[in-house]
């Protein structure tokens, strides 16, 4: 169940370093094309109110059903990008007091070809975080590769100010090795990082 309460009416005045607006008020992420890049860690304001939305397809809630993703039509939206030093999982999140309802899809490949790999319409209850954030938890990500995350709001009627965070997490030490997750080889570990995280917490040898 939603529950707007004019969020889509915040103030930006407040937001610090790191906003994705000029000061004539153009979206410089506003396409996949100018999509600004995350640092693991650090987390990244934004604002939506003079967005406009992409050429892109909407996305599908298939890949997150029952999150209320929603998508809608002329949907709001802005776009980041982050490329993978090592292999791992990252979480992706919109918590921000105060910040409008988002609904994040994440893509791998380029911007001229880009399948949806996962998304959220609304994450985990949280009492640090407004009432409908999003949140990605546990991506696999392969070293050298680039995401890139579209960020925009529930239906296509919610949009204002929020901030995204991504954290990284390094696969197991000593995990990575060639080989596919699912056929035995000689060597330990798989060139699948995610699988090969999830194999080696449960059993490191």
């Amino acid at each position: 169940m939603k529950n707007f309460c004019g969020t889509s009416l915040l103030v930006t005045a407040v937001l610090p370093a790191g906003f994705t607006t000029t000061a004539m008020g153009q979206v410089v992420n506003d396409e996949c094309s100018g999509a600004i890049a995350l640092v693991a860690g650090t987390p990244l304001n934004f604002d939506t109110t003079n967005a406009t939305p992409s050429a892109n397809p909407a996305p599908s809630d298939a890949q997150c059903g029952g999150t209320f993703l929603d998508w809608g039509t002329g949907n709001k939206d802005v776009w980041f990008s982050y490329t993978a030093s090592q292999g791992g999982t990252i979480d992706i999140t919109t918590c921000f007091p105060g910040g409008f309802d988002t609904s994040i899809v994440l893509y791998s490949g380029s911007c001229g070809a880009l399948p949806p790999v996962a998304c959220n319409g609304d994450g985990p209850a949280d009492g640090a975080c407004q009432q409908f954030y999003s949140k990605i938890t546990g991506f696999g990500v392969s070293a050298g590769s680039t995401y890139y995350l579209r960020v925009g709001g529930w239906n296509g009627v919610e949009f204002g100010a929020a901030a995204v965070t991504l954290s990284f997490t390094p696969a197991s030490a000593g995990c990575p090795a060639d080989g596919a997750c699912n056929v035995g080889h000689a060597n330990p570990g798989c060139s699948d990082a995610a699988c090969c995280t999830a194999v080696c917490a449960v059993n490191p040898l």
